[in-house]
């Protein structure tokens, strides 16, 4: 998520924004459960499924994230925002026991949240 460091993140996020926001994302996790990639793919942002196709993102999902096809169980437990963007912090456990932690970056244009990428952040990579 190189767009996250040019961010000017205040490292809080308002309570409410918190809330919709993880919800969000939690529905984003539950809907890799469906085989179809459109369920996961409805929780793209607008500028996302602008740039990306739904081919190219279950591509991105199989070959980069394939974790997220098969949780056990995730957890959201920070939020940093800057006005529109929110970055949020959140562990995922696979089946296979193994925990990575990962940033979300949502945005939240006219009232509608969108998830316009997630990457492995830092400490996963160690």
């Amino acid at each position: 998520m190189e767009e996250s460091s040019t961010l000017d993140l205040q490292n809080n996020c308002d309570q409410t924004y918190f809330e919709e926001g993880s919800r969000w994302i939690k529905g984003q996790l539950n809907a890799f459960k469906d085989p179809d990639p459109k369920a996961a793919y409805g929780f793209a942002s607008a500028d996302f499924r602008a740039t990306n196709s739904i081919d190219q993102f279950a591509s991105i999902i199989s070959n980069q994230y394939p974790m997220l096809l098969d949780l056990e169980k995730f957890e959201i437990y920070s939020c940093d925002s800057s006005e529109d963007y929110f970055l949020f912090g959140v562990k995922v456990t696979g089946n296979d026991s193994k925990a990575y932690w990962m940033e979300y970056l949502l945005s939240r244009i006219n009232g509608a949240w969108g998830v316009d990428g997630a990457s492995l952040a830092p400490e996963a990579q160690s």
